[in-house]
């Protein structure tokens, strides 16, 4: 074989995630600035600019596995499946969906008091009934935004067990709550989930590849810093991410899940008929309460290649167990009773 051939391939591929990683410091520089008429103005330009190379039946063979045994890839066009209004994961994505598919499969998770509560109603709820302590979060959100974890206390001030913040009183917190809300927000009333000793949980988040958890994130994001640690499946440490956040000895750097628990979430994504689902979890006192599911779980740029090859080729045979059971006629009865 012709070494030369190969490095010229090798050079070439560099110099073009060096162009890239170019583009994008710039278009940071744009973002930063906070000036949506710039950004507007860059994404109209860019409109006129062809990105897709001219792909050749040599270049496809050659390249076409390595891109499919990319995580980054799969989560691609994972996102574009998302955006689309037709996607029957929509119904089982929201919070509300979430749990009703997992309470019909004996998963554990938190009480819903109340949901779909308009903003302007917030003041007007009855709170006395949902006991000292509750969640207030939006139907829809992600990354934790405009979640409030509401503490009364005996002297009747209320203590936001996430930011740590005080209120006088009540009516104090609820207003704060409401002036938080976009256009047309919903909100619902939940279960605080509390770790063992009485302090905010953790999020356990299990990476599932049809049938078979890969690498599981732990969070701690409710402290001074955020901290997260990933695992392998039997509970040790793993630099799967380019960056990682966590201190040595700290809960969080040691496995809140047991093998019982990852056998419970891969018979969960097994009643799913996507070849990937990140299911997350709240680390309760006693056991994990379920939180959402993920079809297109963010940071997946950040994984260092050996595991965006790993998590890849499991996307791809997921992808072919998946196949072979709706070929064999699996129904996914619950999984419908949700979604369709």
């Amino acid at each position: 074989m012709n070494r030369e051939c190969f490095d010229v391939v090798e050079e070439e591929i560099a110099n073009i995630r060096e162009s890239f990683k170019k583009i994008d410091t710039q278009i940071k520089k744009v973002v930063r600035t906070g000036d949506s008429s710039a950004l507007r103005d860059l994404r109209a330009k860019a409109s006129e600019y062809s990105l897709v190379p001219p792909v050749s039946h040599s270049f496809s063979t050659v390249f076409v596995n390595s891109f499919s045994k990319s995580f980054k890839f799969q989560r691609m066009i994972n996102s574009s499946l998302m955006a689309s209004t037709v996607s029957s994961r929509n119904a089982i994505n929201s919070k509300s969906g979430g749990k009703a598919f997992c309470t019909s499969l004996g998963v554990s998770v938190p009480d819903t008091y109340l949901t779909n509560i308009p903003t302007q109603e917030l003041a007007h709820v009855n709170y006395s009934c949902f006991g000292d302590s509750f969640v207030v979060k939006p139907v829809f959100g992600a990354q934790s935004k405009n979640v409030f974890g509401i503490a009364l206390q005996n002297d009747g001030s209320v203590l936001e067990v996430f930011k740590q913040k005080k209120y006088k009183n009540f009516n104090d917190a609820i207003r704060a709550v409401a002036e938080t809300a976009s256009r047309g927000m919903k909100w619902e009333v939940e279960q605080l989930v509390l770790n063992r000793q009485g302090q905010c949980s953790h999020d356990v988040k299990f990476y599932t590849f049809y049938g078979k958890v890969v690498i599981v994130l732990q969070i701690a994001r409710w402290g001074k810093k955020r901290e997260d640690v990933f695992f392998d499946r039997a509970g040790n440490i793993i630099e799967a991410r380019i960056e990682n956040s966590y201190e040595q000895g700290s809960e969080v750097a040691s496995p809140l899940f047991s093998q019982h628990d990852i056998e419970q979430v891969e018979a969960l994504s097994l009643q799913i008929p996507f070849p990937f689902s990140r299911i997350d979890f709240l680390a309760g006192k006693d056991k994990l309460y379920f939180g959402e599911f993920t079809f297109n779980a963010g940071g997946a740029a950040g994984f260092v290649d050996e595991w965006d090859r790993v998590l890849g080729e499991e996307f791809q045979s997921a992808q072919n167990r998946l196949m072979k059971d709706l070929l064999d006629g699996k129904k996914f009865d619950a999984y419908k009773q949700i979604a369709m």
